[in-house]
This record gives structure tokens, C-alpha cells and sequence, in this order.
């Protein structure tokens, strides 16, 4: 379904027959140079518009890759429960990215704890809705593929897919917990008179307009 003009580039794939004659096809079109051009304008707007604090928050992302590739794949591989291997990497992710972004303080504190409560509870939340669903992390055309790949060790796909839920929830969570903790303190520092109880209402609403919202979009 490809439509290819001279001078194009295409990614082949090669197989072979039992005879050893070999064949190629075409797998899709290649993107990598697109992809490098539109990275290096994401990475330039981020610093632009970000300064020092977007500067931060790239080395924060490049932290988490090579927490990833180095550290939970590896681990994985290794035959350790990814399970267990995602929850360590995806605290350390939390810690070092909040704080390298956000700086050492008592609002970025406050969010740590926050998202490391929630992410517990994402934690037992999912754990019991995988269980009851009785999934087991083989849903899909990547998961047929990691199990015809193992040689030896074997994989948890269950466990790999509570993992995939954990760095997951991490993601949405980063972002609007440290949010949440912006705006609560605003809220005190404008009206130090505020009860915890009003700072609580206030905050709920808050925090419930955006998923509202995005739920009326659908």
C-alpha cells in the first residue's frame, strides 16, 4: 500500500526459504531522519520556552530512558521479577525526575509523596482488577513475539504488564500531582486564613476539572 518515488528510502525485511533462497519485502517507509528532525525541534522548544527548568526536565527524561534500558529491560531479561524491577525503577524515576525538575523543596516534597501514595494504590488497584480479569499480558502481537524470543530464562508477562501499568501511572501522575501541589499552595499563600478542610474542597475541584472535561470530549 506503499506508494514510493525515486529517491525514496524503505526498510526491507529478509527471510529465507528452507532451500536458503532469500526474498525482501517492503516493511514500511524510513523514519528515523523525520523523527530526529522533529525530536530537535521538541528538545529546542522545550528549552526555549522552559529556560533552565526545561533543561532540567530533559536531563530528567534522558535519566529515565537510561533507567529503562539500563536497569528494568536488563533485569527483565535477566529472569528478576518485573514486577518487583518495575516498582524500584519507577520510584528512582520519581525521586531523581521530581527533584531534578522541580528543585529541592518542600512543594516538591509534598507531590513526591503524593504520586508514591497514589502509585500504591495504582499498585493494588491493578494488581486486583488483573487478577480478576484473569489477564495474563498476552493480548497482544508483541507479547507472542517476547515469548517465541525467550531462550532459557522465562518472562512474567503478567508481572511485566503490572509493570507496564506502574510506568504508566507514573507518567499521567508526574505532571498532575506536582500541579496539584502548585496550586493548593497558591490557594494557602493567597488566603492563609483557608481551613484544610475549604483547601480540600478547593483542591478537588481542581483536580476534577481535567478529567471532566476530557470525559465530556468523549
Amino acid at each position: 500500500n506503499y506508494i514510493f518515488r525515486k529517491g525514496d528510502t524503505a526498510v526491507l525485511i529478509k527471510t529465507a526459504d528452507a532451500l536458503g533462497v532469500s526474498s525482501y519485502h517492503v516493511a514500511e517507509r524510513y523514519r528515523l531522519s523525520a523523527l530526529m528532525i522533529i525530536g530537535l525541534i521538541t528538545i529546542a522548544a522545550i528549552i526555549f520556552f522552559g529556560r533552565r527548568q526545561g533543561v532540567k526536565a530533559l536531563i530528567g527524561l534522558a535519566f529515565t530512558v537510561v533507567v529503562i534500558m539500563k536497569f528494568i529491560v536488563p533485569a527483565i531479561l535477566a529472569g528478576m521479577s518485573a514486577f518487583g524491577i518495575s516498582v524500584i525503577g519507577t520510584f528512582l524515576i520519581l525521586a531523581v525526575g521530581l527533584y531534578l525538575a522541580h528543585g529541592l523543596n518542600r512543594k516538591t516534597s509534598i507531590a513526591l509523596l503524593s504520586t508514591s501514595l497514589t502509585v500504591l494504590f495504582a499498585l493494588v488497584v491493578g494488581e486486583l482488577f488483573v487478577r480478576y480479569s484473569y489477564l495474563f499480558g498476552l493480548g497482544s502481537e508483541a507479547a507472542f513475539y517476547l515469548q517465541i524470543a525467550q531462550q532459557g530464562t522465562p518472562i512474567n508477562l503478567r508481572g511485566l504488564l503490572l509493570g507496564a501499568i506502574v510506568i504508566g501511572t507514573l507518567g499521567i501522575l508526574d505532571d498532575v500531582t506536582t500541579t496539584q501541589t502548585a496550586a493548593i499552595g497558591e490557594l494557602r499563600n493567597a488566603n492563609p486564613y483557608l481551613s484544610f478542610r475549604k483547601l480540600y474542597r478547593q483542591g478537588m475541584t481542581i483536580g476534577l476539572t481535567a478529567p471532566i472535561t476530557a470525559l465530556g470530549a468523549l
